[in-house]
């Protein structure tokens, strides 16, 4: 965590850096929709549709979150009672696990929706993989 690394350094030195890894993020959308599209042939044939409004969401989404974790980061940075500390990676954690059971577990009404995404995939796993990997070299769909 940026608390951890910074330890007694004004977590302000790096709003920078933060900064730049946000704009690196949202400079990744464009390749990263090409690339889903490439492996979902439905979502690369809609893309041009909708890729403005596709962005806006990513972009808002990942903003919130980058906010969250500057904001915990903050607080963490500052805390100095051990029970405090706790009590703030408790929350990260129970958000984090939040999360992460909407992957491994989506609510029941978008599973069907999943599977038919799934079916419709193009490639193999290791097909996929290497889109994912190399699509530097690719021309965009």
């Amino acid at each position: 965590m940026v608390a951890e690394v910074f330890g007694q350094q004004p977590l302000e030195s790096i709003t920078e850096d933060f900064d730049l890894m946000n704009k690196l993020f949202d400079d990744m959308y464009d390749q990263m929709n090409d690339n889903v599209g490439r492996i979902y042939r439905p979502f690369g044939r809609v893309l041009h549709l909708i890729a403005d409004q596709f962005k806006a969401l990513e972009r808002s989404i990942m903003q919130k979150n980058r906010a969250y974790a500057w904001q915990v980061s903050s607080e963490l940075h500052k805390t100095t009672d051990p029970a405090e500390r706790q009590r703030i990676l408790t929350r990260i954690e129970t958000h984090s696990a939040a999360l992460g059971l909407n992957v491994v577990k989506p609510p029941f009404w978008v599973r069907p929706l999943i599977g038919w995404i799934a079916r419709n995939e193009t490639g193999t796993p290791a097909q996929k993989i290497d889109v994912m990997l190399r699509t530097a070299l690719l021309p965009t769909v």
